[in-house]
């Protein structure tokens, strides 16, 4: 489990969209999605008919961003992981 300092908590805490990687065959698909960081989980909305969902039923490798980018203060997180809760 990753373990966030309290600065990283009140930055997802602030935020609601992101952007997830995921893959298929080796191909990489990107994109945005809503979330909500609740007890230090990410939880990602999307569709159960979208290729984001099929591609982590498939393969639970994923990365996500959840990032501001301003001249001088870009501030992002960046979670990469091989392994997903049972329950997707």
């Amino acid at each position: 489990m990753i373990e966030f300092k309290q600065d990283e908590i009140k930055f997802l805490e602030s935020l609601e969209e992101a952007r997830i990687a995921t893959s298929h065959d080796d191909v990489p698909h990107v994109k945005p999605v809503s979330f909500v960081f609740h007890d230090n989980t990410i939880l990602v909305a999307t569709d159960y008919n979208t290729r984001a969902f099929t591609n982590v039923k498939s393969n639970p490798h994923v990365s996500i961003i959840i990032d501001i980018y301003k001249s001088e203060g870009h501030k992002a997180v960046c979670i990469q992981t091989s392994s997903l809760p049972n329950d997707v």
